[in-house]
């Protein structure tokens, strides 16, 4: 884990409040009427469509074309307002603990690739300061949206493995949850 979780996703929450003023004002009264409106949609959108419940951009982006529609706002608005609550949603340059910088550096310098692995909506490439920790553009940066399942589920960390170039045993992944990480890498192999 290279940031803290919760600082970016309250920075992009406040964001996307915003933007809902903005390209969403209908739904944005009726949010600022009722501070659980947009969790309730999302949890809404999660118990009517769980083969989504992986991806947490198309579970939001669900729950806000229906408030649209509800609440009368352009239904276009959507996706824009996706664009850019992903874009702040992986802005985390700000965020990286004092160290990211310089360790990841000395694991590049000693010949390991490294990639991004999460189960968030974080895409790792969208900034440059960020997307220079990562061997990318021909590295890689695995969401769980990608891989289809979240971990501590295998296809997430086989996925990671298959753009590292090398079997999961020769992998080694680093996050903060025993569970999602720890159990679901070992698990992966």
């Amino acid at each position: 884990t290279l940031w803290p979780t919760m600082p970016p996703i309250v920075a992009a929450q406040e964001k996307l409040l915003g933007d809902l003023a903005e390209l969403m004002p209908h739904t944005a009264a009726a949010a600022s009427a009722d501070r659980e409106l947009l969790r309730a949609a999302t949890r809404e959108a999660s118990a009517a469509q769980p083969l989504i419940v992986h991806d947490l951009s198309e579970m939001r982006r669900t729950a806000l074309a229906q408030l649209a529609a509800r609440y009368g706002d352009e239904p276009s608005s959507v996706d824009e307002v996706m664009r850019r609550f992903v874009l702040a949603r992986s802005d985390v340059a700000s965020f990286l603990y004092d160290d990211t910088t310089r360790s990841l550096g000395l694991l590049r310098a000693a010949g390991l690739r490294l990639g991004a692995l999460t189960n968030g909506n974080t895409d790792v490439s969208l900034h440059g300061q960020v997307a220079q920790l990562f061997d990318l553009p021909n590295g890689f940066a695995v969401t769980a949206a990608a891989a289809g399942a979240t971990k501590p589920n295998p296809p997430p960390f086989w996925m990671a493995a298959a753009a590292a170039g090398c079997p999961p045993s020769e992998c080694v992944h680093v996050g903060d949850s025993v569970e999602a990480d720890l159990r679901g890498a070992l698990a992966a192999g």
